[in-house]
């Protein structure tokens, strides 16, 4: 049996700081590769080691499962680089990043209105494969991310960005005038001008380090690289958001999240206080204390998923 064991996840509702007792509503779920069967005997082996239920892929046949009774989440269920960067896909737009002139694009731009009603459009897609059958729960992706994990790269700096972060500013500031003073500009700044919008693009981590070590030691220069940052978090949660609320209505009444979250980091997208808005499953890695910091941000209603790895150390049953 413990040879189809690979991942197990482990599902808890309420937040971290909500459990004094043990709670009614814990499920252990099986992470399980697409070419093993799904059968009488696969069921009868979860039972006997106190597994609830498996993960399902977007291509599935869940109608077999639902004959089986075998309870399943999906996972996966928005693809290509749009809340995931690939290796491939990360290394290519790192090396243009170096080019000449540099080219900070990210490989699917969140704010480019094709690149979102296409993910919405296979969202929707998908969801519709299962027809009547609902699973457990739908995880949009696994180790989800604005860059590759949390590798750093300054993206992004394509036009359909620049003009979303020129509105992100006008309402991060309110007014010109404080615009102006934050990034050391002319009071009159006007983010409606092409001139002052060239001002106004995001500012990259290579070219904050020049100004501090070279030219701008003022907080002048950390206040644009701050902004650029935090607008890269907020895109990154907006775009959950967006997805989130399609998968809801799509399937009214399944909770919606991912798998795979990061620790905060400059790089990443991972400010869980904006992620647990629309987010109500997620896994945080078990790094930087991410989970304890995800726990104590949670409203209740939000379930916890961790993954358990089996240890090459210990006999199989005893992992």
């Amino acid at each position: 049996v413990h040879k189809i064991a690979a991942v197990l996840l482990v599902a808890m509702a309420g937040s971290l700081s909500a459990q004094p007792t043990p709670d009614s509503e814990f499920r252990a779920w099986l992470w399980l590769r697409s070419g093993h069967p799904r059968d009488e005997a696969l069921v009868e082996a979860l039972h006997s080691l106190g597994f609830h239920g498996i993960s399902a892929e977007p291509s599935e046949n869940v109608t077999r499962l639902q004959k089986l009774g075998l309870p399943w989440y999906v996972d996966q269920m928005v693809g290509g680089n749009v809340l995931a960067v690939g290796t491939k896909a990360w290394t290519r737009a790192r090396a243009a990043s170096f080019g000449e002139p540099p080219r900070n694009h990210r490989p699917a731009c969140l704010h480019d209105p094709k690149i979102m009603a296409a993910a919405r459009k296979q969202l929707l897609q998908r969801l519709q494969r299962f027809g009547p059958h609902r699973p457990a729960f739908v995880s949009l992706r696994d180790e989800p991310s604005f860059t590759l994990r949390l590798n750093p790269i300054d993206w992004c700096d394509s036009l359909a960005s620049r003009r979303a972060f020129v509105r992100f500013l006008q309402d991060r500031w309110g007014t010109r005038a404080r615009l102006g003073e934050a990034w050391g500009l002319p009071a009159a700044v006007d983010p409606g001008s092409a001139a002052d919008q060239a001002a106004l693009r995001p500012r990259s981590t290579q070219a904050t380090r020049d100004l501090l070590f070279h030219g701008d030691a003022s907080a002048h220069a950390l206040v644009a690289w701050n902004d650029t940052r935090t607008f890269a978090d907020a895109t990154f949660a907006n775009a959950i958001s967006e997805l989130a609320q399609v998968a809801r209505e799509g399937m009214p009444g399944v909770p919606v999240g991912f798998l795979g979250g990061q620790m905060p980091h400059a790089f990443g997208g991972f400010d869980w206080e904006r992620l647990l808005q629309s987010a109500h499953v997620v896994e945080a890695y078990d790094n930087g204390a991410a989970r304890a910091l995800v726990g104590s941000l949670a409203p209740r209603n939000v379930r916890f998923l961790s993954t358990i790895t089996r240890s090459k150390k210990r006999p199989p049953r005893a992992s």
